[in-house]
């Protein structure tokens, strides 16, 4: 789910017309057809991590998995998505879109409830129930779901380079791409170019080209880039950092309550994050397959016994 998330952030913000819809979503046969090859590619790749964790042995590392582990494995999880819900709301703050917080947690749950479909139709739920619900135009609502997952894709970047500073092979690369972050950042924070980038990206998924869909547009541009720029940039920035790095030390805990104490936090931080962003790079819902055997791979690599690494995958995703 979290690489869903993360995937989401890869793709171009939909069209909207004139009145703030999106002009296409996809019909129902496209839908199911969809559905159905997500079901079967699931299969396929939890069968794989099946054989390759050599059934019986997997089993014997999955029962002997201390379950009291659960409870702050769930209470990092819960972290997680709490965080990232306060900076859900501070983005509506932020855009002047004042919606209760009960209806704004329904909504920010929603997406997550269509994690079985490519990313941009989960989160695009988002932006109707806003519409519908609160009232908050698809002008407001689809640049903060835009910024909201770059701030995700950010923030998992930074996770993987500061994972890296523990081992001195890597360190220099580390700081290279902190470095690149960090100027990347003050550009966004400083750099009128935003605000240009921005309305040019956005007019480019105008779907009618009126003059009220200019506007629309308009606004959109000038609200992402709002998002991109001093406290919001920093705000947003931070608390993905700290959600995702909750999830990062569940993975952590995990491989613990499996009898694994071979990696480091930031070892853990570093194959986590890692991996979850080559499933959102991947582009496919959740990075099915992707995730999974990524992170099989990395912790395989990094000494934890292959029915170890696998039992890990599996409750990591099951948890998350």
């Amino acid at each position: 789910m979290p690489s869903l998330c993360l995937s989401f952030a890869m793709r171009a913000p939909p069209p909207l017309d004139v009145d703030g819809q999106v002009s296409s979503l996809g019909g129902k046969g496209s839908f199911l057809g969809k559905v159905t090859l997500f079901l079967v590619l699931a299969a396929a790749v939890y069968l794989g991590l099946l054989l390759y964790g050599r059934g019986g042995e997997l089993g014997a590392a999955l029962r002997g998995f201390h379950v009291v582990y659960l409870v702050p494995i769930f209470a990092l999880v819960l972290a997680n998505y709490g965080l990232r819900f306060a900076r859900w709301q501070y983005y509506l703050r932020r855009c002047s879109a004042r919606v209760p917080w009960r209806e704004s947690a329904a909504v920010f749950v929603s997406g997550f409830a269509m994690s079985i479909t490519p990313a941009r139709v989960g989160e695009l739920l988002k932006c109707v129930l806003l519409r519908d619900e609160a009232r908050v135009k698809m002008s407001v609502s689809v640049p903060l779901v835009v910024a909201d997952r770059l701030a995700d894709v950010v923030a998992v970047t930074i996770l993987v380079a500061a994972g890296t500073l523990h081992y001195s092979a890597a360190r220099g690369i580390s700081l290279l791409i902190i470095a690149g972050v960090t100027v990347l950042l003050l550009i966004l924070a400083f750099s009128p170019w935003v605000a240009q980038s921005a309305l040019w990206l956005f007019s480019r998924r105008d779907a009618r080209r009126t003059t009220a869909s200019t506007d629309a547009v308009r606004q959109a541009a000038a609200i992402f880039a709002s998002l991109l720029r001093g406290r919001a940039l920093i705000v947003g920035t931070a608390l993905g950092v700290l959600a995702w790095l909750a999830e990062c030390a569940a993975l952590y805990l995990v491989l613990g309550g499996l009898g694994s104490w071979k990696l480091t936090l930031f070892a853990a931080t570093f194959t986590y994050g890692l991996s979850t962003l080559g499933g959102a790079v991947s582009l496919l819902p959740g990075g099915l397959g992707v995730t999974e055997v990524g992170m099989t791979t990395l912790l395989v690599l990094l000494g934890v016994a292959r029915e170890v690494a696998v039992a890990g995958v599996l409750v990591v995703r099951l948890c998350t």
